[in-house]
């Protein structure tokens, strides 16, 4: 028994021996010893990108093949430029909502009877009605009621463009939001819908017709949304903005280069629509798929009507996006002063507030819109799909417009790329896009600017994509042996960077955008290396 111990004992001392000393050994042994090298990356053939400002992806898609001309409108007149007071109020028709189910017959004939008459059906338990005459007993009559759970006026709301004469082609809107980045890595998803709420479309535009789903008319009460305006469509420019097919070497670009755009027709061929339309329109969209609702107009009252609609988009995870205004006045427009929704106003390519924005305390966010009172050499308003209607011939076009009306779908084309990334709840998508905002005028959100301009770069980084910076230099070391590699970025202005290496064979690449160039050093050696982009 004693010599089994000692035995045992003679085996343990043995191993905290040896266990020391390789620690020991261990701590003996030099760290891998790296050497600094400086290189410094020269462009030898000015690439196309680096030429100017502003880069752009497509190698000059404005400039069509075969030596076509791309053709612009010319809108010299500010058609839909309306001021708030006039038409705001459809004078002696209401919208009533009722408690329980009404059917339309008892409402015409036991309620009313005979002082009114029943325009239409917005939604369960919720009627148009006009009355004969401006009749206040009847008004009373029928708030005392009690079926009736509320009477509004049928209020107006106006679409929120002012069209501007085109000029040379030139999205600077895109540039202003360094989209090119955004592209390389997320182009959106087709699973994607966003509903835009509008004047209709000209759905055979050959910038647009790809990524059009089915939608509704509730002007004319059909399921052919088609803009018979026959001037200018303004919901053909909104949704361009949102998804006008990319990279097609046609035209121009869509935020969303893969998006499904669901036209609803609201707005009529004079840029108004009724209040109790734009509701049934809500309701129609969310029943039928939308995931995001564009809403490029405003009226000036809030109604429990709107107010219910709103709420029971957000609550079915669709989220709203509103123009804020172009009054230039405050405060916000409906529905986008409403909580619920994201309201948006407009800057020009100068990142200032643009003349005609509204302003208050409920605006979330800026984006482009155009501003033509900026004096500079670039043209400062919105280039989008557009068109009309001419001898029930659709005429195809790409014009240019401005107003609160082009910054929504700025920001509902971010939501969509967003809702392509896995989210679907609007109240985070509305959080991650004024967090990511850049901050404009007085620091903090501020009524002027809300949060600040839309960076979708930002939002996408926030929410998990690996979007990669392609306005930077990258400097990529591969070692030929062991495949280790080192990312470090060149000083923008001067191209220098330094790399600190082992011994070794190493591959050094130098990218920015597609443009690559890369040399083979042994290190140590090869202290200082240029590299050269062509």
């Amino acid at each position: 028994m004693y010599r089994k111990k000692k035995t045992r004992s003679i085996i343990i001392i043995a191993l905290v021996l040896t266990i020391i000393l390789f620690t020991g050994c261990s701590r003996d042994v030099s760290k891998e010893e790296l050497f600094q090298i400086k290189g410094r990356v020269e462009f030898t053939a000015t690439p196309a990108v680096m030429a100017v400002q502003d880069l752009n992806l497509f190698h000059d898609p404005y400039r069509p093949a075969d030596g076509e001309r791309l053709e612009i409108s010319s809108l010299a007149e500010n058609i839909f430029t309306l001021p708030l007071g006039d038409a705001s109020v459809k004078p002696r028709e209401y919208i009533v909502k009722f408690r329980q189910e009404i059917g339309r017959e008892y409402l015409q004939n036991e309620i009313l009877k005979g002082k009114g008459q029943v325009l239409a059906r917005v939604r369960e338990n919720i009627y148009k009605i006009s009355l004969a005459e401006e009749n206040r007993e009847m008004l009373i009559h029928l708030k005392e009621n009690p079926l009736v759970s509320y009477i509004e006026p049928e209020y107006l709301v106006h679409i929120q463009a002012i069209p501007n004469d085109p000029g040379y082609v030139k999205q600077w809107n895109l540039h202003l939001l360094e989209l090119e980045q955004v592209w390389e890595s997320w182009q959106g998803s087709k699973e994607v819908t966003v509903a835009v709420l509008d004047t209709g479309i000209l759905p055979g535009h050959p910038d647009l017709a790809d990524n059009i789903v089915s939608g509704y008319d509730f002007i004319d009460d059909d399921d052919d949304p088609t803009d018979t305006n026959n001037r200018f469509s303004h919901g053909t420019h909104v949704a361009g903005i949102i998804g006008a097919i990319s990279n097609n070497r046609e035209g121009i670009a869509g935020i969303n280069w893969n998006v499904s755009i669901m036209p609803v027709r609201v707005i009529g061929e004079k840029g108004t629509g009724d209040y109790s339309t734009l509701i049934q329109g809500i309701y129609w969209a969310v029943d039928n798929g939308a995931d995001i609702i564009n809403l490029s107009l405003a009226g000036p009252m809030d109604t429990a009507a709107l107010r219910e609609a709103i709420q029971y988009a957000v609550q079915q995870q669709v989220t709203v996006v509103a123009a804020a205004g172009n009054n230039g006045s405050s405060p916000i427009l409906y529905p986008a002063r409403y909580p619920e929704v994201i309201s948006v106003g407009a800057v020009g390519p100068t990142k200032e507030r643009a003349y005609y924005s509204n302003y208050g305390l409920e605006l979330d966010l800026v984006a482009p819109g155009g501003d033509s009172s900026v004096l500079s050499g670039e043209y400062n308003t919105i280039l989008s799909t557009a068109g009309y209607i001419h001898n029930d011939t659709a005429i195809y076009q790409y014009t240019w417009s401005q107003g609160t009306s082009m910054a929504a779908p700025h920001v509902s084309a971010a939501a969509a790329l967003l809702y392509s990334a896995g989210l679907n709840n609007p109240q985070q998508v509305k959080k991650i896009l004024q967090g990511t905002a850049d901050d404009l005028g007085t620091p903090g959100t501020d009524i002027f600017y809300g949060a600040g301009l839309l960076n979708i770069k930002k939002a996408l980084q926030y929410a998990g994509l690996p979007i990669h910076d392609s306005s930077k230099i990258q400097i990529l070391a591969r070692n030929m042996a062991n495949k280790s590699e080192r990312i470090t970025y060149a000083d923008p202005l001067t191209g220098t960077f330094i790399l600190n290496l082992s011994k070794g064979t190493w591959l050094i690449e130098a990218s920015f955008k597609e443009y690559v160039g890369e040399k083979e050093i042994f290190v140590p050696g090869d202290n200082d290396i240029d590299i050269e982009i062509q």
